[in-house]
This record gives structure tokens, C-alpha cells and sequence, in this order.
């Protein structure tokens, strides 16, 4: 037997499980001895079953280490502690003192001794107990923390019918809980293990009267654990997080696997587009689509844009610098994006049509490759007679390098194949063809009035 090879794993459960290295020298000797056991059975797959024989002796010993110190939490030591306040007599008088090794033995003892006191039919004579299940309590708990010693965290995993069923307990339990494990241990812990903590919540349990209350009482549960305090937070959570606490039933039944749905009961104000994956079909609403951008919008320091003009828009600085498709993406808005084949100017153009122009912001590159010199005089003339209302005498006056740069129109300028080549008039003069002369421009010549309207010298 190779009792070296187990050496680090013992001294890993030690480490693992003590609380000062003198403990840890102990829990290792105790982690030896179980691991000689084991290997003495001679198993076939000696590996997995002498680190489980290792880890158990271990466990076994801190926990009853901690029995001797104090009570388990909720106030007594189930084998020999009184039955009630109002009652003295402990489970070890109605049992017997005999410490058996295993659960059906020592359930096996306690309905002896139940036969000896209330006959055959034990049961209905445990029943007319003052405190029958004050008593049934202490026999639950005396199996699962003083006979099988198990830890309460693992209480919900390995505490099943089949737990009841191997342990001869299963006639206490239809007979007090109808024939659920839940409701027993539910009562043997006086509620500390919640519903959704086990493998399966009880039957029936998310519909009913009561569904919405339960799973208002369970989300509270959830953003507590998974640490959500304000709507952003909200944007963290899918799917997956609800089914790993024991929430995927509830999510299901009751909000159709909506993550959207359940934390809208929690925070009334949540969109859906504050969450990471916003419900199918919420695009399809126009108005959704519209209060989405105009959130993103918000949070960026901009204000909503429906009700601006073209102009008005383009004064909106700020949206040119932020809007990418990775702010838009951060922002939770990725399934609007895909809705417009991840083009954020075809996602804002076709919901601001009368705001957004292909030079209002950035990435419009499929218009400027499209016709780049047409697209370009319309940004001029719109520049010239929309936003800027010049009269026709002030062109020359006004167009200048140093405007284009102002005003953010400088990468038109110089855009090679716009053709401007940087300049002011040839970018006026494509606009107004033939209407002003390269001396028009240079500056500190007096400037020649023009008529726009008929195209000639006035």
C-alpha cells in the first residue's frame, strides 16, 4: 500500500479544514488513518476512494471537535438535549444511550424503542405526543448532523427521498410531512435552508396563489448574492446566473426565461436595454428603439434627439467624439446594432431620419465610398445655407480653413478623392460653379459681391 503518494492531499485537507498548524498536524494524522482503511478494503479504484475516506475522516474530526466547544446553530445538541422548554425528557430517554454507526441501524433502535412505549402501531401513538414533532425533529436532525455528519451546506444536495428510503425514515415522513423531504427538513432547520438552495424546489411551489410573493422573496435572495444594488448592475446578470443559484425553474415558469422580466419586479424603472441580452421582439417596437438611443444618449451627457433639427444636432459636439459601435455595444445595445448590420450611422439614420446627415457623425463610410464628391458638395451647401444661413456677399469672408477646422468639416477638406485638396474655394466653387474666382479668397483683398441667384457680377 502506497500511503506516501496520498501525503500531499492529506496535508491539503488539513490545511483546508484547521484553523492553527497544531489542528493541522492532527486532522493530517486522523486524514493517514482513513487513508490506511481504505487502502486495507483493497478497492479496485483505490484513487477516488481513499481521497473521499481522507477528506470524511477529516471533516468527521473538526466537526466533532466543534460539537464538544458548543451546540450546532439552532440551540441544541439533538441527541440528549430536552425535547421543549416545557418538556425535559431528551431523545436518548425515549431511544435508549446506544451510539449505533449508521443511520438505518440507529432509526432502527428508535422505532424499537417507540414499539416498546406506544405498541405496534408506534406512530399514531407518537402522534398524540404533546410534542411529537418537536420529536421527530430531533430524530431528523440526530441522523443528518450526529449519525451521518452531514455538513449543513450539503444538506440540500444529499438529503433526498431516497435519503428517507435508505435510512428507514420514510414512514416518518409521509406520516408527518406527506411524503416530502423538503417539508421535513424545512422544519427540522426551522426554515434556514431556502426552497430554490435544493436540487428540486417543492412541487407546485412557483404557481399558486402565493407564486409572485415567493419569487419576490427569492430575487431579493438573488441580488443580494449576486451583489446587484442599482439598475447598471442589472446589465451583469444572464441566464445561466439564475439556474446556478436554483432559480432556473422560477425564471421559467414564471417569466419565460426572462432575465429582463424577473429583475423588472426589483427595479420597475429597468429597460431592456439595460440588460446584457435584451428580450427578443423588443426591437420591433419603434418607440423601444427610439427611448433606447435616446438613453444611450443621456448616459453620454447628450440630449435626446427627436424633436432637434438637422442643425440643432450637428451642435450636439459630443456625438461625433463618443458614438462607436463599441460604446453602443458597452452600452447593452448590441442586438439594436445587429438589427442594422452593426452599422451604428444606418442604426441612428433610419431612426433619426431628419437629424442625422452622412456628416453628422462618424462612421457613414458606406455613403462616402458610395459617392464621396456628391456627398460632399451636398455637406457644403448644407454647411453654407443651412447652418451657417450665409448671406451671398459673406462667402468670401467666411470660408476659410480655419472655419472647416472650427466646425469639424477639415477630413472633408481633404478627402482625395472629394477633390477639394484642402481649399475653400475650390469646396465653394463646387457648390457655386463659376460664381467666384480664386482671388475671391485670398485674403485681404476686397471682397466682390455676388448674386447667387443669377449667377452674375453685380
Amino acid at each position: 500500500m502506497d500511503l506516501d503518494a496520498y501525503e500531499p492531499f492529506i496535508k491539503a485537507m488539513a490545511r483546508r479544514y484547521a484553523a492553527s498548524p497544531s489542528e493541522i498536524d492532527d486532522c493530517a494524522q486522523v486524514g493517514r488513518i482513513h487513508a490506511w482503511n481504505a487502502l486495507e478494503r483493497n478497492p479496485v479504484d483505490p484513487g477516488p476512494y481513499v481521497r473521499k475516506a481522507i477528506k470524511y475522516g477529516i471533516i468527521q474530526k473538526i466537526q466533532y471537535d466543534t460539537r464538544r466547544i458548543r451546540n450546532p446553530t439552532g440551540g441544541f445538541t439533538s441527541y440528549n438535549s430536552p425535547i421543549s422548554d416545557d418538556d425535559d425528557r431528551t431523545l436518548e430517554n425515549l431511544v435508549g444511550k446506544e451510539r449505533l454507526p449508521t443511520g438505518r441501524e440507529f432509526v432502527d433502535s428508535v422505532k424499537d424503542e417507540l414499539r416498546q412505549k406506544y405498541g405496534r402501531n408506534f406512530l399514531k401513538g407518537l402522534e398524540e405526543e404533546r410534542y411529537s414533532k418537536v420529536i421527530v425533529q430531533k430524530i431528523i436532525r440526530t441522523v443528518i448532523e450526529d449519525v451521518e455528519q452531514i455538513p449543513f451546506e450539503e444538506i440540500p444536495e444529499v438529503v433526498d427521498q431516497n435519503f428517507f428510503i435508505e435510512r428507514g425514515m420514510i414512514n416518518f415522513l409521509i406520516k408527518f410531512y406527506s411524503n416530502s423531504p423538503y417539508m421535513a427538513v424545512n422544519d427540522a432547520y426551522q426554515k434556514r435552508i431556502l426552497p430554490w438552495e435544493w436540487s428540486r424546489v417543492p412541487q407546485r411551489y412557483w404557481q399558486g396563489p402565493f407564486r409572485m410573493k415567493r419569487a419576490s422573496d427569492a430575487l431579493e435572495w438573488f441580488a443580494n448574492k449576486k451583489e446587484i444594488n442599482c439598475i447598471e448592475d442589472c446589465g451583469k446578470i444572464i441566464k445561466k446566473d439564475f439556474a446556478e443559484e436554483g432559480l432556473g425553474g422560477m425564471l421559467r415558469i414564471l417569466f419565460r426565461d426572462s432575465t429582463f422580466a424577473a429583475l423588472k419586479i426589483l427595479y420597475p424603472e429597468l429597460r431592456p436595454w439595460n440588460m446584457k441580452h435584451a428580450p427578443n421582439n423588443t426591437y420591433d417596437n419603434e418607440q423601444n428603439r427610439i427611448d433606447a438611443l435616446n438613453d444611450y444618449l443621456i448616459f453620454n451627457n447628450v440630449i435626446p434627439l427627436h424633436n432637434l433639427s438637422p442643425e440643432e444636432t450637428y451642435d450636439q459636439i459630443g456625438l461625433s467624439k463618443f458614438l462607436t459601435k463599441k460604446s453602443v455595444m458597452d452600452f447593452g445595445l448590441c442586438t439594436l446594432l445587429n438589427k442594422y448590420d452593426r452599422s451604428v450611422y444606418k442604426m441612428f439614420v433610419e431612426n433619426f431620419p431628419e437629424q442625422i446627415l452622412p456628416w453628422t457623425i462618424k462612421n457613414a463610410k458606406a455613403v462616402w465610398k458610395e459617392k464621396p464628391r456628391e456627398t460632399a458638395i451636398k455637406s457644403m451647401k448644407w454647411l453654407f445655407e443651412d447652418y451657417l444661413q450665409l448671406e451671398e456677399e459673406e462667402l468670401p469672408q467666411y470660408v476659410s480653413q480655419k472655419l472647416f477646422r472650427r466646425l469639424r468639416f477639415s477630413g472633408i477638406m481633404t478627402k482625395k478623392e472629394v477633390g477639394f485638396r484642402d481649399s475653400p474655394f475650390e469646396a465653394v466653387n463646387a457648390v457655386y460653379p463659376n460664381v467666384y474666382s480664386l482671388d475671391d479668397f485670398r485674403r485681404g483683398r476686397k471682397t466682390v459681391i455676388f448674386n447667387l441667384e443669377e449667377r452674375t457680377v453685380a
